[in-house]
Protein backbone atom coordinates (compact mmCIF):
# COMPACT_ATOMS: atom_id res chain seq x y z
CA UNK A 1 0.00 0.00 0.00
CA UNK A 2 1.51 3.39 -1.07
CA UNK A 3 -0.46 5.32 1.45
CA UNK A 4 1.33 4.03 4.31
CA UNK A 5 -1.46 2.31 5.60
CA UNK A 6 -1.84 -0.87 7.01
CA UNK A 7 -3.88 -4.29 7.89
CA UNK A 8 -3.86 -4.60 11.58
CA UNK A 9 -4.40 -8.41 12.45
CA UNK A 10 -6.75 -7.52 15.48
CA UNK A 11 -10.50 -7.35 14.98
CA UNK A 12 -13.09 -7.09 17.69
CA UNK A 13 -15.31 -10.12 18.85
CA UNK A 14 -18.66 -8.15 18.09
CA UNK A 15 -17.87 -8.53 14.44
CA UNK A 16 -18.00 -12.09 14.52
CA UNK A 17 -20.71 -13.96 12.51
CA UNK A 18 -22.30 -17.60 13.07
CA UNK A 19 -21.04 -19.95 10.52
CA UNK A 20 -23.28 -21.46 8.22
CA UNK A 21 -22.43 -23.91 4.99
CA UNK A 22 -20.87 -26.95 5.12
CA UNK A 23 -17.64 -27.94 7.75
CA UNK A 24 -14.25 -28.08 6.51
CA UNK A 25 -12.10 -30.59 7.24
CA UNK A 26 -9.04 -29.78 8.85
CA UNK A 27 -5.82 -29.94 6.78
CA UNK A 28 -3.35 -32.85 8.26
CA UNK A 29 -0.26 -31.16 6.59
CA UNK A 30 1.77 -28.22 7.37
CA UNK A 31 2.27 -25.09 5.24
CA UNK A 32 5.15 -24.65 2.69
CA UNK A 33 7.10 -21.88 4.53
CA UNK A 34 10.40 -19.85 2.67
CA UNK A 35 13.97 -20.53 4.00
CA UNK A 36 12.56 -17.52 6.37
CA UNK A 37 9.69 -19.01 7.73
CA UNK A 38 7.46 -17.49 6.12
CA UNK A 39 4.61 -19.26 5.23
CA UNK A 40 3.55 -19.66 1.51
CA UNK A 41 -0.28 -18.87 0.83
CA UNK A 42 -2.07 -20.62 -2.05
CA UNK A 43 -4.57 -19.73 -3.57
CA UNK A 44 -7.25 -22.49 -4.53
CA UNK A 45 -10.28 -20.46 -5.48
CA UNK A 46 -11.86 -16.88 -6.12
CA UNK A 47 -15.43 -17.13 -4.13
CA UNK A 48 -16.72 -13.94 -4.56
CA UNK A 49 -15.81 -9.94 -5.22
CA UNK A 50 -17.32 -6.91 -4.37
CA UNK A 51 -16.51 -3.18 -4.90
CA UNK A 52 -16.58 -0.62 -1.31
CA UNK A 53 -16.37 2.72 -1.14
CA UNK A 54 -13.35 3.78 1.06
CA UNK A 55 -13.11 7.82 1.75
CA UNK A 56 -14.11 9.20 -1.81
CA UNK A 57 -12.11 6.24 -3.94
CA UNK A 58 -13.73 2.67 -4.39
CA UNK A 59 -11.55 -0.65 -4.06
CA UNK A 60 -12.04 -3.67 -4.73
CA UNK A 61 -11.81 -6.58 -2.24
CA UNK A 62 -11.61 -10.31 -3.15
CA UNK A 63 -12.86 -13.49 -0.86
CA UNK A 64 -10.19 -16.29 -1.70
CA UNK A 65 -10.04 -20.12 -0.26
Amino acid sequence: MSDGAHIHPVFHVSLLKKYVGESATPSKELPSVTDGGVVILELQHILDTRWVKRDNKFEEETLVQ
